[in-house]
């Protein structure tokens, strides 16, 4: 029954943002419980459900990997990596000549979208006929996972390339981040198996160089290769060993959250409670970027 579920939320999520996906080859790793997906091409359309006035000119997904352990869901985790994500997008040029048609194609594809999205939630909402006891199994099933899930997001660059807004002056402000993780932990924050939930889930994410940089009088990206501007877009992240050259608003931060989530609040114990450690965190606005 799960298995069928994730198969159809993956491949709904999936559809909305990716071009030419496989959902045979998708299908079959989910029921073999060991997802790959490799060099996923983004659509053009990717950004249109946030209603935002810009367009994709390239974008990929260097590789989604999920591994299931169906046959112990509740001894083991599942495992997310997603890793080399990078979209750069620019200004949606709008002009006298409108491409109806192209117009009408990404009208359908967002209306399509939200079907499919209430559909979901549809098919999440319980029978009356459902037999209870199967239903409580299922809800305890998927609360183990979902505490004990562990993610990783490696590499990831979200660019914006503009020359309209002041064609004097182009420039780019890009999104990155070099790493973050977060797994499950005891109560000394030691990565374990979540076996009692009853006194809080502690979870511990560690995060690496994550930044915002805004470069005015830039030169842009090249799209004519879409291998050789991914591996520019990744050249361009800032790890704790290389920081490239950027005008940085966030400059790289790194550090570790530590989180705790419990069932009820009581007047002793918040329900969340979060502690944040950071190495550093700068914040900066320069003369050219405040023109």
């Amino acid at each position: 029954m799960l298995e069928g579920v994730l198969a159809t939320v993956l491949n709904t999520f999936l559809s909305a943002y990716v071009d030419n996906l496989n959902t045979s080859q998708l299908n079959v790793g989910i029921w073999s419980g060991d997802v790959k997906l490799k060099n996923l091409r983004l659509k053009r359309t990717a950004l249109d459900k946030f209603r935002l006035p810009v367009d994709v000119k390239e974008g990929y997904l260097g590789q989604l990997t999920l591994y299931i352990p169906w046959s112990n869901l509740k001894g083991k985790p599942v495992r997310v990596l997603v890793e080399n994500v990078s979209l750069l997008a620019a200004p949606r040029v709008t002009s006298v000549e409108v491409d109806e048609e192209e117009e009408e194609e990404r009208a359908q594809a967002l209306k399509q979208a939200k079907l499919q999205e209430a559909e979901l939630l549809a098919q999440g909402l319980p029978n009356k006929g459902d037999d209870k006891q199967a239903e409580s199994f299922i809800s305890s099933l998927v609360t183990k996972i979902v505490d004990n899930v562990q993610i990783t997001v490696r590499n990831i660059h979200v660019r914006y390339e503009d020359s309209i807004s002041n064609p004097q002056f182009p420039f780019s402000i890009g999104l990155t981040l070099a790493e973050l993780s977060a797994v499950s932990t005891d109560e000394n924050w030691e990565p374990t198996f979540v076996t009692n939930s009853a006194f809080g889930i502690h979870k511990l994410a560690r995060l690496d160089s994550l930044s915002m940089y805004w470069n005015t009088d830039t030169q842009f990206l090249s799209t004519s290769n879409p291998e050789e501007l991914q591996e520019k877009l990744n050249a361009l992240i800032p790890t704790k060993d290389q920081v490239p050259e950027h005008q940085y608003i966030l400059e790289p931060v790194s550090g570790a959250g530590k989180l705790i989530m419990r069932r009820n609040a009581t007047k002793d114990q918040p329900a969340m409670d979060a502690q944040l450690a950071f190495d550093q965190i700068g914040f900066t606005l320069d003369d050219e970027q405040y023109r």
